[in-house]
């Protein structure tokens, strides 16, 4: 089994069936970047899926390669996403009555947890 963020993700080859109980997107935080001027998904569209997933929305604009235009408007998200997730798993620690992580030998992502805080 890898593990990433507290999930289990199995490991699987070309060839396997594979069955979703609950897709990712009713079951996992995300982030999402509407883009008001993409010609390809209308941004009603956008604006549907990812209330549909409860997803934390941001709105610029541009165009569908909205990364090679606007690259710092998607690393602003990205940005924004890792922050709430790394506080998010602290506060699960400290409600599990773990220490802080930056304790003795911790992980690069623990020390960022404790920095984003």
């Amino acid at each position: 089994m890898l593990r990433f963020w507290n999930s289990e993700i199995a490991e699987l080859s070309i060839g396997d069936e594979v069955f979703v109980a609950t897709p990712a997107w009713k079951s996992k935080p995300s982030w999402y970047l509407v883009v008001s001027e993409d010609k390809r998904i209308p941004p009603v569209a956008q604006r549907a899926m990812s209330k549909r997933a409860g997803s934390v929305v941001a709105e610029v604009k541009g165009s569908h390669a909205i990364y090679v235009s606007q690259p710092k408007a998607v690393a602003a998200l990205i940005d924004q996403a890792v922050k709430e997730r790394l506080r998010a798993d602290l506060e699960l620690q400290e409600d599990n009555g773990i220490v802080c992580p930056c304790v003795g030998e911790a992980s690069a992502l623990s020390r960022a947890a404790c920095v984003v805080r």
